[in-house]
């Protein structure tokens, strides 16, 4: 059974709350207890993105989300994966192309129904729906490609 299918057994009430409960009395049960393991590790401490020159910058906050586009003048601070220096507007990539959100179950991607489509390892998202997000998943921007790794602390 993998992580998010324990996740989805817990039913979404008990699964928001198991954080709190810890937090409270510090006391789970085993099942809880696995289960806040589970809900956990979901989401990764960190992100780190390997960007077309093999440059690499890592996300510590990944809340409430990342952008992945282009800055410009006027949408300078919504940006947090700048894809500008490598585009300058000619490789395809919107000034607000995808975000990457953590869920419960994981980190997910959503193309913001950009010009010229976001892929994950070569498969089109369809805008504005959610795909969830895989250590070493190959990401294509217009026509830029990162590379995104999950960190966890031990």
């Amino acid at each position: 059974m993998s992580k998010s299918d324990e996740t989805r057994q817990l039913g979404e009430q008990e699964e928001k709350t198991l954080p709190q409960l810890a937090a409270r009395n510090g006391k789970l049960t085993d099942a809880q207890e696995k289960a806040l393991s589970v809900y956990k590790s979901s989401v990764p401490d960190r992100l780190r993105v390997i960007f077309p020159d093999k440059s690499v910058k890592v996300f510590n906050t990944l809340h409430p989300q990342l952008v992945i586009g282009r800055r410009t003048r006027n949408n300078y601070g919504q940006v947090d994966v700048d894809m500008s220096p490598f585009d300058d507007g000619v490789q395809g990539v919107s000034r607000i192309h995808a975000v990457i959100v953590p869920e419960t179950s994981g980190l997910v991607i959503k193309d913001m129904q950009s010009t010229n489509g976001t892929f994950i390892n070569s498969r089109q998202l369809m805008p504005v729906q959610s795909y969830p997000l895989a250590h070493g998943d190959k990401v294509k921007v217009g026509n830029l490609r990162l590379e995104l790794h999950f960190e966890y602390n031990d």
